[in-house]
């Protein structure tokens, strides 16, 4: 089957890629205003990227090339979804805590490699020769590097501040990604 299973393309968020910094507002909010306004951005990208999945899966390709151009197609939409959560988060303001603007730069960054994940896949998919007697498995290999993320849970890892570990606890889309 070449159109990617929905949880593949799930996961493609959920890899990690190159270093990014993040370098939004430095206006400071609350810990649960800010976690409510990033995890929530970064829900909407996961919904969407599903969404998107589904609608792809509903459309079964006819040729190998057409395959490669709908997955290409897709990630388009879904790197242009993630450039929007980028801003969202970014636009967020900084936790009104000890070491805010690290905290918001780890999660920005976090998201920000999920979206070089995203753009990397893209590529690999259009480098592909739907002629080349590798395509089938080729792509299959995509699609496997596509499922082998880790998760958002980096974002909420490490010395984090209490305060901001306890509204991601308390914030039912930050649980969300987190679990992904």
């Amino acid at each position: 089957m070449l159109a990617p299973p929905l949880a593949a393309l799930v996961l493609v968020l959920t890899g990690c890629g190159s270093d990014g910094a993040g370098g939004g507002s430095d206006d400071p909010v609350d810990a649960r205003t800010w976690a409510e306004s990033v995890c929530g951005s970064t829900r909407e990208w996961v919904d969407e990227t599903e969404a998107r999945s589904e609608r792809l899966q509903s459309d079964q390709p006819t040729s190998l090339e057409e395959a490669r151009t709908m997955l290409v197609e897709l990630l388009d939409g879904v790197a242009a979804d993630g450039e929007e959560a980028v801003s969202e988060i970014e636009a967020a303001g900084t936790p009104d805590v000890e070491r805010g603007e690290e905290t918001r730069d780890a999660f920005a960054g976090v998201v920000e490699r999920n979206l070089e994940e995203v753009r990397a896949r893209r590529d690999e998919f259009e480098g592909l020769d739907p002629d080349d007697p590798q395509f089938q498995s080729d792509y299959e290999a995509v699609l496997n590097r596509m499922a082998q993320g880790t998760g958002f849970d980096e974002a909420f890892e490490g010395e984090v501040d209490p305060e901001v570990s306890e509204a991601f606890d308390q914030v039912e889309d930050c649980r969300t990604i987190r679990d992904l």
